[in-house]
């Protein structure tokens, strides 16, 4: 099961929307009708929603489309919400922090709407992008 898993995750390279869904899931079952995929209980009501995208990854890797299902594992300690394969260099890494100019905070031209992981959680959520804001929030409360 080791290496279709591997070639799912292949599958989902360049769609990082997809990617994130993936390598928050772990492959528990398979079999000619259906995979049965694991999450935290949290993650449980979203991976169920791109599981279409999930699918369509599975049929690249297998050449036939199973039925997805998602069920909520237990996580281990230190694990919650974490992906599931966090020494994976292809997963999505958090960039460091940066220094803002005061045109970008008022949202004029700001860069920070075009960064891959903006990008990635608007098309995650199908959202709009209303307002990106570059610092922790114990700095706003000040």
């Amino acid at each position: 099961m080791a290496d279709v898993w591997a070639a799912v995750r292949d599958a989902a390279a360049g769609k990082a929307a997809v990617r994130a869904i993936i390598d928050r899931l772990t492959l528990l079952e398979l079999d000619s009708t259906r995979a049965v995929v694991g999450c935290s209980a949290t993650f449980v009501a979203i991976a169920q929603s791109k599981s279409a995208a999930v699918a369509d990854c599975f049929a690249v890797a297998l050449g036939r489309t199973p039925n997805i299902q998602v069920r909520a594992v237990e996580p281990t300690a230190g694990d919650l919400d974490a992906p599931e394969h966090p020494g994976d260099s292809t997963a999505p890494t958090t960039p460091a922090p940066r220094t803002i100019s005061a045109a970008e905070r008022a949202g004029l031209g700001s860069p920070l709407r075009d960064h891959p992981l903006v990008r990635t959680a608007a098309e995650l959520f199908s959202a709009k992008i209303v307002e990106v804001i570059d610092e922790p929030p114990a700095e706003r409360a000040r």
